[in-house]
């Protein structure tokens, strides 16, 4: 133990610190932000929806409870899984997963050629929207000093409140010329866009026992001096 924190306290001295730090966390934070905005949509958008997928698949009034439902029973799952994920392989590859599970889900959905198929979908859906209100702030708040990490991790809240009135306007404006089918699977363009720049953003923090500083796989992050 002593020799691992005189290890770090060296690090620490030689430790480079560089001048687009505070940029690259704030793109990270917005990245994954997106997120919350997913989040809201997709739970949003079926609203707008349900009316075009009844007139398509001739539900009854349960069927429509069921389709409504099937994304939080997801999110029940998913915010239970992730967990053990996010401990075992980072928070950066989790959400990779919870934007993977989000591109596959929106367009398992739009692409649902009966009832049985899109409430299965809907399900795996779900579980990127309950992976991700628990693994993104998570990833926000390891990442950011203390002095700002309330702020970034308010972003993953606020993008909810966007992504379910971004839902709302697509439902009113855009349900008769698009249909159902792509008012859902558009949000699998940002979806992909947060997997793909997740390559390029820096791992989360993994917290030990020191109090300056976190190890972060072959390098140390001080994450109060860092992006003062």
């Amino acid at each position: 133990m002593k020799s691992e924190k005189k290890r770090a306290q060296e690090a620490i001295k030689n430790l480079e610190i560089s001048p687009y730090a505070k940029h690259v966390l704030w793109i990270a934070a917005f990245v994954s932000a997106i997120c919350g905005g997913l989040y809201g949509y997709d739970t949003g958008i079926i609203s707008g929806a349900l009316l075009l997928i009844t007139k398509d698949f001739h539900l009854t009034s349960g069927q429509e409870e069921i389709v409504t439902s099937a994304i939080l029973v997801g999110a029940v799952i998913g915010a239970m899984g992730i967990a053990s994920l996010s401990e075992r392989f980072g928070r950066r590859v989790s959400v990779m997963v919870v934007t993977a599970v989000f591109v596959v889900g929106a367009l398992a959905c739009s692409y649902a050629p009966d009832l049985i198929s899109l409430i299965v979908a809907r399900v795996f859906l779900g579980c990127a929207v309950g992976g991700a209100t628990q693994v993104v702030p998570t990833y926000i708040s390891e990442l950011a000093p203390a002095s700002k990490r309330g702020n970034l991790v308010t972003l993953f809240n606020v993008a909810i409140g966007i992504g379910i009135f971004l839902a709302n306007l697509v439902g009113f404006t855009m349900r008769e010329k698009w249909g159902w089918r792509p008012m859902i699977s558009v949000a699998a363009i940002p979806a992909a866009f947060v997997f793909i720049s997740m390559f390029f953003l820096p791992k989360s923090p993994r917290r030990g026992n020191l109090t300056d500083g976190v190890i972060l796989d072959h390098f140390l992050v001080v994450q109060d001096f860092l992006y003062v």
